[in-house]
Protein backbone atom coordinates (compact mmCIF):
# COMPACT_ATOMS: atom_id res chain seq x y z
CA UNK A 1 0.00 0.00 0.00
CA UNK A 2 1.05 3.34 -1.02
CA UNK A 3 1.92 6.10 1.39
CA UNK A 4 0.67 9.83 0.82
CA UNK A 5 4.36 11.55 1.09
CA UNK A 6 2.16 14.98 1.68
CA UNK A 7 0.85 13.33 4.92
CA UNK A 8 4.03 11.84 5.63
CA UNK A 9 5.19 15.64 5.20
CA UNK A 10 3.23 16.76 7.64
CA UNK A 11 3.87 14.43 10.27
CA UNK A 12 7.37 15.55 10.02
CA UNK A 13 6.83 19.12 10.34
CA UNK A 14 4.42 18.24 13.05
CA UNK A 15 7.13 16.61 15.11
CA UNK A 16 9.72 19.06 14.55
CA UNK A 17 7.25 21.91 15.50
CA UNK A 18 6.19 19.50 18.64
CA UNK A 19 10.06 19.16 19.74
CA UNK A 20 11.44 22.61 19.10
CA UNK A 21 8.45 24.14 21.11
CA UNK A 22 9.42 21.28 23.82
CA UNK A 23 13.08 22.70 23.51
CA UNK A 24 11.73 26.27 24.17
CA UNK A 25 9.84 24.75 26.73
CA UNK A 26 13.18 23.56 28.86
CA UNK A 27 14.89 26.97 28.25
CA UNK A 28 11.70 28.91 29.69
CA UNK A 29 11.91 26.72 32.88
CA UNK A 30 15.44 27.06 33.56
CA UNK A 31 15.67 31.33 32.94
CA UNK A 32 12.57 31.22 35.28
CA UNK A 33 14.65 29.49 38.08
CA UNK A 34 17.76 31.52 37.60
CA UNK A 35 15.72 34.40 38.04
CA UNK A 36 13.84 33.40 41.13
CA UNK A 37 16.98 31.75 42.45
CA UNK A 38 18.46 34.75 42.17
CA UNK A 39 15.97 36.87 43.83
CA UNK A 40 15.48 34.66 46.77
CA UNK A 41 19.92 35.28 47.60
CA UNK A 42 20.67 37.56 50.63
CA UNK A 43 21.20 41.25 49.37
CA UNK A 44 25.21 41.94 49.21
CA UNK A 45 26.42 44.42 51.68
CA UNK A 46 26.82 47.70 50.73
CA UNK A 47 30.25 47.99 51.34
CA UNK A 48 30.72 44.38 48.78
CA UNK A 49 28.87 46.38 45.79
CA UNK A 50 30.98 47.70 43.27
CA UNK A 51 31.21 51.75 43.89
CA UNK A 52 31.19 53.96 40.80
CA UNK A 53 33.12 57.11 41.36
CA UNK A 54 31.11 60.30 41.54
CA UNK A 55 31.13 62.96 38.18
CA UNK A 56 33.15 65.14 39.91
CA UNK A 57 35.58 62.57 41.17
CA UNK A 58 36.64 61.67 37.84
CA UNK A 59 36.78 65.21 36.18
CA UNK A 60 39.59 67.84 36.95
CA UNK A 61 39.47 69.98 39.94
CA UNK A 62 38.31 73.43 39.02
CA UNK A 63 38.17 75.83 41.58
CA UNK A 64 34.49 77.91 42.15
CA UNK A 65 35.24 81.28 40.52
CA UNK A 66 34.37 83.71 44.13
CA UNK A 67 31.37 86.25 43.83
CA UNK A 68 34.47 89.31 42.30
CA UNK A 69 35.40 86.81 39.49
CA UNK A 70 31.58 86.31 38.68
CA UNK A 71 30.70 90.55 38.98
CA UNK A 72 34.13 91.20 36.88
CA UNK A 73 32.99 88.61 34.33
CA UNK A 74 29.47 89.94 34.12
CA UNK A 75 30.15 93.56 33.86
CA UNK A 76 32.46 92.44 30.45
CA UNK A 77 29.01 90.72 29.64
CA UNK A 78 27.10 93.26 29.76
CA UNK A 79 29.58 95.32 27.84
CA UNK A 80 29.68 93.23 25.49
CA UNK A 81 25.78 92.71 25.22
CA UNK A 82 25.66 96.45 25.09
CA UNK A 83 27.90 96.49 22.17
CA UNK A 84 26.43 93.85 20.28
CA UNK A 85 22.55 93.45 21.08
CA UNK A 86 20.82 90.60 19.96
CA UNK A 87 23.75 88.12 19.51
CA UNK A 88 24.22 84.65 20.47
CA UNK A 89 25.82 83.60 23.85
CA UNK A 90 28.93 81.82 21.25
CA UNK A 91 29.19 85.72 20.07
CA UNK A 92 30.05 87.47 23.58
CA UNK A 93 32.04 84.48 24.29
CA UNK A 94 34.67 84.53 21.42
CA UNK A 95 34.51 88.45 21.88
CA UNK A 96 36.05 87.72 25.71
CA UNK A 97 37.80 84.97 24.96
CA UNK A 98 35.94 82.95 27.69
CA UNK A 99 34.57 79.31 27.05
CA UNK A 100 30.55 79.76 26.26
CA UNK A 101 29.55 77.52 29.13
CA UNK A 102 31.77 80.09 32.07
CA UNK A 103 29.49 82.60 30.76
CA UNK A 104 26.04 81.37 31.88
CA UNK A 105 25.91 81.48 35.33
CA UNK A 106 27.27 85.85 35.07
CA UNK A 107 24.10 86.40 32.36
CA UNK A 108 22.07 84.39 34.67
CA UNK A 109 22.50 87.20 37.53
CA UNK A 110 22.24 89.99 34.62
CA UNK A 111 18.91 88.73 33.86
CA UNK A 112 17.87 88.28 37.75
CA UNK A 113 19.33 91.82 37.74
CA UNK A 114 17.18 93.08 35.37
CA UNK A 115 19.76 94.34 33.01
CA UNK A 116 19.43 91.60 30.31
CA UNK A 117 16.42 90.39 28.78
CA UNK A 118 16.69 87.21 26.30
CA UNK A 119 14.50 86.08 23.49
CA UNK A 120 13.96 82.73 22.02
CA UNK A 121 15.32 78.82 23.45
CA UNK A 122 18.48 76.73 23.78
CA UNK A 123 20.59 77.77 20.88
CA UNK A 124 18.82 80.51 19.23
CA UNK A 125 18.55 82.52 22.59
CA UNK A 126 19.67 86.08 21.97
CA UNK A 127 20.22 88.89 24.47
CA UNK A 128 19.55 92.33 24.72
CA UNK A 129 20.12 95.04 27.17
CA UNK A 130 17.47 96.71 29.06
CA UNK A 131 17.02 100.30 29.76
CA UNK A 132 16.13 102.01 33.39
CA UNK A 133 12.64 102.35 32.15
CA UNK A 134 12.84 98.49 30.72
CA UNK A 135 13.79 97.53 34.19
CA UNK A 136 11.76 98.94 36.31
CA UNK A 137 8.30 98.38 34.07
CA UNK A 138 9.06 94.36 34.19
CA UNK A 139 9.82 94.86 38.25
CA UNK A 140 6.18 96.40 38.92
Amino acid sequence: MKTNPLSDLSIQIEHLVLDHIAAFRVTAHEAMDRAFTAALLPKQPVEARAKRPSPAAVGPKVPRRGRRELEELGEKLYEAVCAHPGEAMAVFSRSLGVAGHELHRPMALLREAKRVRSVGHRHLTRYFPMSAAESTATAA
